[in-house]
């Protein structure tokens, strides 16, 4: 069953359009990784899919119902669906890593604050950092940094997690250990992941899908041995030049 269904997206940003045609599904319990150059429209597409940028035509539904023409007010709800996991971790300095996790449960207001600790405690579990929620982040390494901020992006159990560049900056061991944790949390909570990402060694890894973004448009939307099959399109050449991925 697919999760989301999008149809003929269009987005346009004064004369330029950023995205054409796109239309793609992205099945339940799935690991989908949309990859491209810079610039080609990633961004704008995973933006689209959290009602931050309004596709000026085209469809997308989520669970079935649609989504695209949505008020800011109607994205509450289908917001607390999707986790994010942020290029940065994006983690407040100035709070713990409790409150860094718990600060949307606190912010809907509608869970005690014992269950919210178990829910932290479950989270950090989940991520293999248990019993760290008194730490600061700027008492922790990068790649402790990235699994809190995974904690928090899981917490509120979301249907849906979308990762932005999970792995980047990691040294190798960090990013096969973040890698092993998408995998298992897709595994123990049936989470669909949505990974935006320039590994691609760790794209052709993980992923059940590929989806490549190019002059923005699909070129490309299947699994990594198809992707194999027709790597001689040319389309596809600026994108292997500037990857340097190796498929073989």
């Amino acid at each position: 069953m697919a999760l989301f269904e999008i149809r003929d997206l269009k987005v346009v940003f004064g004369e330029e359009t950023i995205l054409r045609d796109i239309s793609f599904d992205i099945r339940k319990g799935e690991v989908v990784t949309i990859m491209g150059e810079s610039g080609c429209g990633k961004s704008v597409l995973v933006k689209t899919l959290v009602g931050l940028v309004k596709p000026n035509e085209g469809s997308i539904r989520f669970g079935g119902d649609p989504v695209h023409d949505l008020e800011e007010r109607g994205w509450t709800d289908v917001r607390q669906r999707i986790g994010m996991l942020f290029q940065e971790g994006a983690l407040f300095d100035s709070m713990t890593v409790y409150d860094n996790i718990a600060y949307a449960l606190h912010e809907r207001g509608e869970t005690p604050e014992s269950e919210i600790a178990a829910l932290v405690s479950e989270s950090l579990l989940s991520v293999s950092l248990p019993g760290i929620e008194h730490m600061y982040p700027r008492d922790l390494s990068g790649g402790m940094q990235k699994r809190v901020a995974l904690a928090r992006a899981v917490v509120m159990r979301p249907e849906v997690v979308i990762y932005d560049e999970p792995t980047e900056g990691l040294d190798p061991i960090n990013v096969t250990r973040v890698n092993r944790l998408m995998l298992r949390l897709r595994d123990r909570l049936g989470i669909t992941s949505i990974i935006v990402t320039h590994n691609m060694q760790s794209a052709f890894r993980i992923s059940d899908r590929l989806i490549l973004i190019g002059e923005g448009q699909v070129l490309y939307e299947g699994t990594p041995a198809g992707f194999e099959e027709v790597a001689g399109d040319p389309r596809l050449g600026p994108f292997l030049e500037s990857s340097r991925v190796t498929l073989r």
